[in-house]
């Protein structure tokens, strides 16, 4: 954003890469306005790369897990304000090229403050427990993609069962 008033509403910026905002770059502009949206996860640069005199209106917005930090900058003491979260947005599967939210996300309305969506995924799976009853388990199996990386020292495997078991 240079020289211009943006409002950026509903979007998610994962895994982005940037030698200054990683997930977005403000200069020179007048009352940018981000909402209901999650920057995360950046490999390069912070969450927003912008002067820290700017004046930054940030409401309902997850800023979680960037490399060159979070609340940083213009950014600065507007975390925990409006609405605003630093937690991880729980992806179903963060490495997938279709993101969606587990159904714990504090991203989804139901799960968050100001009770709307924050940034533009949907839920896409459901986290059960083994306790619960049977009409809240899966119909089928599924084994879902793993993440991060299998060669790094550690990875998940996200999976759902028919029924209960070991």
């Amino acid at each position: 954003c240079l020289a211009s008033s943006p409002l950026i509403q509903n979007c998610t910026m994962h895994l982005n890469s940037a030698d200054s905002g990683g997930g977005i770059y403000i200069n020179n502009s007048a009352l940018p306005d981000i909402e209901n949206c999650i920057i995360s996860s950046s490999k390069k640069g912070r969450a927003i790369a912008c002067t820290p005199s700017l004046a930054l209106l940030v409401s309902c917005t997850n800023i979680f897990g960037n490399v060159g930090g979070d609340w940083v900058s213009c950014l600065l003491n507007k975390q925990f304000t409006n609405g605003n979260l630093e937690v991880d947005p729980l992806y179903c599967q963060p490495n997938a090229p279709n993101l969606t939210l587990k159904s714990t996300s504090p991203c989804l309305a139901a799960n968050n403050s100001c009770t709307t969506l924050i940034g533009a995924n949907i839920l896409g799976c459901v986290i059960t427990d083994v306790n619960e009853t049977d009409d809240l388990l899966p119909n089928d199996y599924a084994l879902f993609q793993n993440y991060p990386n299998p060669f790094n020292p550690s990875t998940i495997i996200e999976f759902a069962l028919a029924q209960k078991g070991r």
